[in-house]
């Protein structure tokens, strides 16, 4: 089974395309690409351990120009310790003002240069597991800004 490659999937079974706008990243320009995962605190989630998170960047023909793939997991939190947050914020848990979740960072590339003569015209961002449940996900990109412009 062969992925589709549309400009910046996020493929969390199934794929959710999101176009970005012309020349989204400047050419030459430091970015730092990373993915944000808000996961809830359920035990399927928490029997999962981890699970890995992959990242393809495709030019122009659907050729590949970067990829990554790195691990992720919920942060560890005690019985104990959920009891009592439950206890502790019972009430807006009940008024819908707070939720058991996490928000995981995932870091994909700490510096991807967009190459001027192979602009980046999509990528595919998926999550490999089909038993993590997932309230949203976001892909950050900072640009790495120095020297004078």
């Amino acid at each position: 089974m062969g992925a589709v490659c549309v400009p910046w999937v996020l493929c969390v079974s199934p794929c959710h395309p999101w176009v970005p706008p012309p020349q989204a990243l400047s050419p030459g320009q430091l970015y730092r690409l990373a993915l944000e995962l808000e996961v809830p605190e359920s035990p399927p989630n928490r029997r999962l351990g981890m699970f890995l998170v992959a990242a393809t960047c495709y030019t122009r023909g659907g050729r590949a120009v970067a990829s990554a793939t790195r691990t992720a997991m919920l942060r560890y939190r005690s019985g104990l310790l959920r009891a009592l947050e439950a206890v502790a914020l019972a009430g807006l848990f009940l008024a819908g003002a707070a939720e058991q979740k996490q928000t995981l960072e995932v870091e994909l590339s700490p510096a991807y240069r967009e190459d001027p003569y192979a602009p980046t015209l999509g990528a595919l961002l998926e999550i490999r597991s089909r038993r993590l449940q997932l309230y949203g996900a976001r892909l950050r990109i900072h640009a790495h800004f120095s020297g004078l412009r």
